[in-house]
């Protein structure tokens, strides 16, 4: 993943755009997701998709809204991010217009490229010599969004609730992350997605959903829960269990199964990522490199080598 190559939204870069919305992608509280179109001065048009306050948001959802405008153009992210092309906060639609993507979430890519024996609920088994370049290839995954959540991270910006669901594919095959949040708006992100039917519990630190507070090292126990989802290849974590049910599992010292790819190494790093005390937890640097020194093994090992051999 690329961090270098930089945008930065100006004003002088947007008063010449007009926003048009064309259709409904997703509805919400206090946002909704459209298609949408720019056209420019020149008469250039693109499509892209919309993020925009709903009718029903508050005064103070749009407070929340432009001061994630005004922290996002002070940030320059790289080619990692979904693009921000327009921003509209004075005008209606209150509205963020990304670039569009049309080739679905991280979670589409890897069911749809790997094999129903590798998740957790059957009982069909796999050859271990298959496993590894299945992990290899999805380490490779996990270490772009590392990387790009420790470019978050040294900016001062997190991710609450980030998913399978949450990074977008582009026509090469890499990966792109959204939704992203100043440190200090995070407590307001996680108060908006608490009170959705079906918050995003199981991805959550203790402290998110019982203080509903959130540190930078909140981060690194969804980040863990999101490494467990992509290894276990787009399930979801506590799959079936009731919000109030997976709250009182968590409270109660549940852990996630290790993935039928994951080497034990690699689960005993993700295991403590979710300590209660958000101290304890691994910093990024650290998981960063337990994955970095893992892909290395696997490029070193022969290919006929069994599996078990990276069990450590």
């Amino acid at each position: 993943m690329d961090l270098l190559c930089t945008f930065v939204i100006k004003s002088e870069e947007t008063k010449d755009k007009k926003p048009l919305l064309r259709k409904q992608i997703q509805s919400g509280q206090p946002f909704e997701y459209w298609s949408a179109v720019i056209s420019t001065k020149d008469s250039h048009s693109y499509s892209c998709v919309a993020k925009k306050l709903s009718d029903q948001a508050t005064i103070r959802d749009y407070e929340s809204m432009k001061n994630l405008v005004q922290s996002l153009s002070l940030l320059d992210i790289g080619s990692g991010f979904v693009q921000i092309l327009h921003s509209s906060i004075q005008t209606l639609p209150f509205a963020i217009f990304y670039e569009e993507l049309n080739f679905g979430t991280l979670c589409d890519h890897v069911v749809k490229r790997f094999p129903t024996e590798l998740l957790l609920n059957t009982n069909r088994k796999l050859q271990p010599t298959n496993h590894a370049p299945v992990l290899k290839y999805l380490l490779k995954f996990a270490e772009d969004i590392i990387k790009a959540m420790q470019y978050l991270a040294h900016q001062k910006f997190s991710h609450p609730a980030l998913s399978l669901r949450k990074v977008l594919m582009t026509e090469n095959g890499s990966c792109k992350l959204y939704s992203i949040y100043p440190n200090e708006l995070c407590v307001g992100r996680i108060q908006q997605l608490l009170k959705k039917e079906n918050p995003p519990m199981a991805w959550m630190a203790t402290e998110v959903f019982l203080l509903e507070k959130y540190f930078p090292e909140s981060d690194i126990w969804n980040l863990s829960v999101f490494i467990w989802e992509l290894l276990s290849i787009g399930e979801y974590p506590c799959a079936g269990l009731l919000q109030m049910d997976i709250k009182k599992k968590i409270l109660e010292g549940f852990l996630l199964p290790r993935p039928k790819v994951c080497p034990k190494n690699l689960f005993r790093v993700l295991v403590s990522c979710w300590q209660r005390d958000h101290n304890m937890r691994p910093p990024l640097a650290d998981i960063l490199q337990t994955t970095r020194d893992l892909r290395a093994r696997l490029d070193t090992d022969k290919e006929d080598s069994p599996y078990s051999e990276i069990e450590g």
